[in-house]
């Protein structure tokens, strides 16, 4: 996306497990910046940067993973992450609804993209 000459490469990643916990959830944000950033973030900076977001997918969720998706989002230096979990089961999605700190001109945009992958109306 380019917004008054800034570039912000989005990444969207998946990942299935028997049961959602706050541990997996870390992990897959970690795993899912970290591969942003290796694949487009060698030049992060001023106008460039990488978002990541990650959706953890289970028919089980514990409360502390939905406590934790919905909590907000870790900024790195030109790195935006917007998790999700997807409870399966109910077809209930766990998100951070409040506003971006840092990088608040994507918080529409980055909203609008999830909506899409998780099929939110």
């Amino acid at each position: 996306m380019l917004w008054f000459a800034t570039k912000l490469n989005l990444f969207t990643v998946v990942a299935t497990r028997s049961e959602a916990t706050s541990e997996g959830l870390d992990g897959l944000i970690s795993e899912s910046i970290e591969y942003a950033k290796r694949t487009k973030g060698r030049l992060r900076g001023f106008q460039t940067g990488v978002a990541a977001m990650p959706i953890l997918a289970s028919n089980a969720v514990t409360a502390e993973a939905q406590d934790s998706a919905q909590g907000r989002p870790v900024k790195g230096f030109a790195a935006i992450t917007m998790p999700a979990i997807m409870d399966l089961s109910s077809g209930e999605a766990y998100r951070y609804e409040g506003r971006l700190v840092l990088g608040a001109v994507y918080t529409k945009w980055l909203r609008e993209r999830m909506a899409r992958v998780l099929q939110l109306g």
